[in-house]
């Protein structure tokens, strides 16, 4: 391997990890049982952050003992 491609190599690993881009999805907004936005385009060395919200829920009751 010559020169120029031990050099170019890393450099062109390095500029597509400054090209990544980082995306927020929300899931369950308001109540609604949906991703925003819906789709997107994520390419390798991009990051996705999912960002859940919660419905208000009843408590647990505990299960019934099974019967032996």
């Amino acid at each position: 391997m010559g020169f120029l491609a031990r050099t170019v190599a890393p450099l062109s690993f390095l500029a597509s990890i400054a090209s990544a881009t980082h995306y927020d999805v929300t899931v369950g907004k308001n109540g609604q049982l949906r991703f925003d936005p819906e789709t997107l385009n994520a390419y390798p060395g991009d990051t996705i952050t999912y960002n859940y919200f919660a419905k208000a829920r009843l408590p647990l009751l505990p299960l019934p003992s099974s019967p032996h």
